[in-house]
């Protein structure tokens, strides 16, 4: 393994102090940990745990590692922590905490690859909008609106699968790709919004309370299959046109007044 060490006050600061070999390990196990809870790609996080991997190949290589070897393994374990918390900070939404735009559109692509390379049976892409937010932010403040965003991405993650990916793509707008194994015989149109009607029954009856009052909360949800001749932004188009039209249609959508307390 090769350690870049490019910054060298960080790395005489390093080695001021003794570090053990139990703290060494103690340190390799909460990294690993923290990678594989992190909300990231797999690629990405193949290649954070392939650093920790090496860390500790470095130590395997002397029965008694020096004080050298161990704060040499220390200083990357540092880098390696510092590089996890910097791809989360970009994958991350940092209102929300689910996952941001970019990490979005980097699954996506990927998602499109998978379909494209038959590895994946099919995929369902939602785009969602919070009805009437900008009314809800007028009349309510932005600070409850941005209380209203993490109740959202809540109920988005609670009502889809572990292996769904939620984002937030701008403003009030989430995206969901949600993959899914077409059954024999099945109808993939009817399987499509089989996922939609599933969520959005998931998510109807959403409210926060605001000074003790129940506010309400709807969604319109669009939908629609991704392809794997699609562009993701093609994909993004298509889903964001059907929400459109849902809008529109939506009889359950809260009129101008029905931001009203309950």
């Amino acid at each position: 393994m090769v350690i870049v060490m490019d910054d060298n006050s960080k790395i005489t600061e390093c080695f001021n102090d003794c570090v053990t070999r139990d703290e060494i390990n103690w340190q390799t196990g909460q990294l690993f940990n923290n990678i594989e809870k992190a909300t990231l790609l797999k690629s990405t996080k193949e290649v954070l745990a392939g650093r920790v991997w090496g860390i500790m190949n470095l130590l395997q290589e002397e029965e008694k590692p020096s004080q050298t070897t161990l704060k040499m393994a220390q200083f990357a374990l540092d880098a390696t922590s510092d590089q996890l918390q910097a791809d989360l900070n970009s994958s991350t939404d940092l209102l929300t905490g689910i996952a941001s735009r970019r990490a979005f559109e980097e699954s996506g692509n990927l998602t499109i690859s998978r379909l494209k390379r038959d590895v994946l049976d099919s995929a369902a892409l939602m785009f969602i909008d919070v009805v009437k937010f900008k009314d809800f932010n007028d009349k309510y403040g932005h600070d409850v609106g941005d209380q209203a965003l993490i109740t959202v991405a809540n109920a988005l993650k609670n009502a889809t699968r572990e292996t769904d990916l939620v984002a937030r793509f701008a403003g009030d707008e989430f995206i969901v790709i949600s993959p899914f194994k077409i059954e024999e015989g099945s109808n993939r149109e009817d399987t499509v919004n089989c996922i939609r009607d599933k969520v959005q029954e998931s998510t109807n009856n959403l409210t926060i309370e605001v000074d003790g009052k129940t506010i309400p909360i709807g969604l319109s949800i669009g939908i629609t299959e991704l392809r794997p001749n699609d562009s993701l932004e093609h994909g993004v188009k298509r889903a964001d046109g059907d929400m459109y039209k849902v809008k529109a249609d939506q009889h359950a959508a809260l009129d101008t007044n029905s931001l009203e307390p309950e």
